[in-house]
């Protein structure tokens, strides 16, 4: 991307925002479960919190402003949950990366959660816990099935390849570096894509800090800071004592691409193996591809 003159970056985003009106709260804050006692989500309080949250730096992309022009479009509801349309504006500083102007029209998910009589922000719906988004069973109805019986090792094997690609750091019985070297060398901050992960929430990689979220988000993030990278398990097969993962490292593709084509491209990808010993899972072979 060297050559592009710097810019400022204004960005109009089409923002949705989804109200989610129960979820499991402790027993003092629970609602009644009916959806007549959940009261409606007014325009004005939509756009109140939604101010109260956009204005924390922390919730927005990195070198971006909030530059206003919050305007709230029509609010519909299907069941308990809201949905309203909200439009403002950002304007985003390229630092170190020299690129033509992105304008970007993006949508987005914004969680509310009614807590006994107020509405509170949780946050975007893409970065939100997945333990949060979910309805509060009514009483005595089973919730939902039991977690994926393979989360642990997946796990293990995702944090073992997060050392190797962030830190440096190869698996017991690997002696190469992580083709095209450390990926996250100069960031604290690891971008972790969810897919096929079994739904985990956190990953442990020594002095940095991880972050998963789904693809959608991932792209949305990196565009809006002008490039970015994240580590992807394409596949990641367990069976038995035995286990095969297609992990690559994915970038945006900026400029867009033309409208058909792939808007991500791959860095780095390779084929890997592995095996179980005991409790712990060995890397036994990797091939680039």
């Amino acid at each position: 991307m060297a050559g592009y003159r710097k810019s400022l970056c204004r960005v109009s985003l089409v923002v949705l925002l989804t109200a989610v009106m129960s979820s499991p709260l402790p027993a003092q804050e629970e609602t009644s479960g009916s959806e007549e006692s959940v009261p409606l989500l007014k325009p004005e309080e939509a756009e109140r919190l939604f101010l109260g949250y956009i204005y924390d730096r922390s919730h927005l992309m990195r070198n971006c402003m909030f530059l206003g022009g919050v305007k709230i479009g029509e609010v519909t509801y299907k069941g308990t949950l809201a949905t309203a349309e909200i439009r403002y504006r950002i304007e985003c500083r390229q630092e170190e990366i020299e690129m033509p102007p992105l304008d970007r029209t993006l949508k987005e998910d914004f969680l509310y959660r009614y807590v006994s009589d107020y509405w509170v922000m949780l946050g975007r719906a893409t970065e939100v816990s997945p333990g949060l988004k979910g309805e509060v069973p009514p009483p005595g109805v089973a919730v939902a099935a039991a977690p994926d019986p393979s989360r642990g090792i997946r796990k293990k094997i995702a944090e073992e390849v997060l050392a190797w690609v962030a830190l440096g750091k190869p698996p017991p019985g690997i002696d190469a570096g992580f083709p095209g070297g450390k990926f996250f060398a100069t960031t604290e901050k690891i971008l972790v894509s969810n897919e096929n992960l079994a739904g985990l929430e956190s990953l442990t990689v020594a002095g940095k800090e991880v972050l998963i979220l789904s693809p959608e988000a991932l792209l949305q993030r990196t565009v809006l800071m002008g490039g970015g990278i994240w580590l992807r398990f394409e596949s990641l097969d367990i069976s038995d004592d035995s286990a095969h993962a297609l992990i690559g490292i994915a970038a945006p593709v900026l400029p867009g691409p033309v409208p058909g084509e792939d808007p991500i491209r791959t860095l780095s990808r390779i084929s890997a193996d592995f095996y179980r010993r005991k409790s712990a899972w060995t890397m036994t072979r990797f091939r680039p591809i």
